[in-house]
């Protein structure tokens, strides 16, 4: 247990807070810059990844398309399509809770890349097996 190391909770990341950056490309189509968050800090956090991992990305693009004359997001990408993210998109394009897919997607994200991070550091006769019972 790493608690008493870490305070008894597992602090935030330094940094961007979900600083979220957006633009828009023409009538129809938004990005969305969502930041993954990282520890920066030594020792290593047990349940965050590392900012010098090389798997890390620190930021994704949410690319949504609007429906003609609406409000209402017809189609949404993201990348990189660094972990599985299908499901949150067609939940959202369903329940059109734009915020609701912005905060899971950058909670799986976080979540994935130390998943990435603890696979890297198995040794070679390991091979990383994708279960169902795995998923989040």
């Amino acid at each position: 247990n790493n608690g008493g190391k870490f305070g008894g909770f597992f602090p935030l990341a330094p940094g961007r807070k979900m600083a979220l950056n957006a633009r828009r490309v023409n009538d129809d189509e938004i990005i969305i810059t969502i930041p993954t968050s990282c520890w920066s800090k030594s020792p290593a956090h047990p349940r965050m990844v590392s900012c010098t991992f090389t798997g890390y990305h620190p930021s994704h693009e949410l690319q949504l398309r609007l429906a003609p004359d609406s409000l209402r997001v017809d189609e949404a990408v993201m990348y990189p399509p660094d972990f599985p993210h299908v499901d949150l998109i067609s939940s959202t394009l369903e329940s059109q809770d734009l915020l609701g897919l912005v905060d899971l997607i950058a909670q799986r994200a976080a979540s994935y890349a130390k998943r990435y991070e603890e696979f890297q550091t198995l040794p070679q006769r390991y091979e990383a097996l994708w279960q169902g019972g795995s998923a989040p």
